[in-house]
């Protein structure tokens, strides 16, 4: 079902009858088009262990029973929140790499890629012309 709706946070409990919950959110992630989809677990029982190992497997947070409504929906509107941001982020991020390989195909700006160790890795055409390097060179 969140394949074809596409949910902005899913709700599960730790206890389902068919699947324990880690194993849930681990098939869950398996799809790359869920895999940034957060889940909130609820539980009655207040088990660090199990807290910790279904935070590192990919929960993004754990609620304990009793909870009360309010802040069961101040902890979902914070996982909306975050997904809408993160949304927000990577188009952005996405129209600044087609910006940046535009310039680097452009004649008007120099553009260099280099490596973590600062070794050039490769260099437009404007940039070789204003060094007066040939790209035979590089």
């Amino acid at each position: 079902r969140a394949l074809s709706e596409s949910p902005d946070v899913i709700v599960t409990d730790v206890m389902m009858p068919n699947m324990s919950s880690d194993t849930f959110i681990h098939k869950l992630r398996t799809y790359p088009e869920l895999s940034l989809i957060s889940v909130l677990v609820l539980t009655a029982r207040a088990d660090e262990e199990m807290r910790n190992k279904l935070l590192r497997n990919g929960a993004q947070d754990y609620l304990l029973k009793p909870f009360s409504p309010q802040e069961l929906h101040a902890r979902l509107q914070n996982l909306i929140e975050v997904k809408r941001t993160r949304q927000i982020l990577q188009v952005a991020l996405t129209s600044q790499a087609n910006d940046i390989a535009e310039l680097a195909d452009s004649d008007m700006i120099g553009v260099m890629v280099t490596d973590f160790n600062g070794r050039i890795m490769d260099a437009n055409d404007a940039l070789l012309e204003m060094l007066g390097y040939a790209r035979a060179g590089m």
